[in-house]
């Protein structure tokens, strides 16, 4: 009798132990917070002052608080974006410093005009891969390897300009937001549109707390909770930042709701970030 006492006691421990175990486990996960580069650490009058000499144009003034339906600026869909702080300079071009509600920066828009005056593409890749390396470099924009810039001709009409974009990464996933967005002139390569997003010193750092079934399930119980029609398949959206979180996004269309429902779950506690209807 007594043995068997002793075995139930020790199976008891046994189980006592592997539960601190894990809940030590669980206190050991730090939240690894997203640390922006330091060009977009400066105060909001000092970035635009760097970027009106970096694109060597008339220095800008304070306007005015604008919301995100700003004409051609190109953040109309970015739900999250609440309001931006407007410059403008003598020669008719904008900068926007865009805040989400929490009042974190989250892009920069540079508009002079959309696509172009031109009606010739005369630069080589090599030529635009230089100049944006250069760009890039200016605005402390620190790339990985993986991390590509894309170069794409583009015209309408008999007008024609560079598009480029670039995207940071998540170790080997590239981020579907933010991103950086340019459109240059085909003959000059001057600048007319210009999106710089927030970019981060430490995206490798984060470790994914949760596992991907865990966040499409949370996705789907949240789907399934705030509709009363038919869920369609979950479409995975890939990585987003959202509120200075990194993301695991999910999509999914409700029947009797026009268009779709868009949620975004933080990848490190899996709490939802954002969601919307699109």
């Amino acid at each position: 009798m007594k043995t068997k006492a002793i075995i139930i006691l020790s199976f008891i421990s046994s189980i006592l132990i592997m539960l601190s175990c894990e809940n030590s486990e669980d206190n050991n996960k730090v939240y690894e917070n997203l640390e922006y580069s330091d060009f977009l650490k400066l105060a909001d009058t000092e970035i635009v002052d760097s970027i009106s000499s970096i694109l060597n144009i008339e220095k800008f003034e304070y306007e005015s608080i604008t919301n995100r339906w700003e004409d051609d600026h190109g953040v109309a869909g970015f739900n999250w974006i609440d309001e931006g702080k407007k410059y403008i300079n003598t020669d008719g071009h904008s900068i926007i410093l865009w805040k989400d509600s929490t009042n974190n920066l989250t892009t920069i828009t540079y508009l002079h005009y959309r696509h172009s005056n031109s009606e010739i593409w005369s630069n080589t890749e090599i030529q635009m891969n230089n100049y944006l390396n250069t760009l890039f470099s200016s605005l402390g924009l620190i790339r990985k390897p993986n991390e590509v810039l894309c170069i794409n001709e583009s015209a309408g009409g008999i007008n024609k300009w560079y598009d480029a974009d670039c995207n940071q990464t998540f170790k080997n996933d590239t981020l579907k937001y933010p991103e950086f967005r340019s459109e240059f002139e085909g003959d000059t390569c001057k600048i007319n549109y210009m999106m710089i997003p927030v970019w981060y010193k430490n995206l490798d750092d984060i470790n994914a707390n949760v596992s991907f079934k865990e966040l499409e399930e949370k996705a789907k119980n949240f789907f399934d909770s705030h509709s009363e029609g038919t869920i369609d398949a979950i479409e995975n959206l890939g990585y987003w930042i959202v509120y200075n979180k990194l993301c695991q996004t999910f999509e999914t269309r409700i029947s009797g709701l026009r268009g779709s429902y868009r949620v975004f779950i933080d990848i490190q506690t899996c709490e939802i970030v954002f969601n919307t209807v699109l």
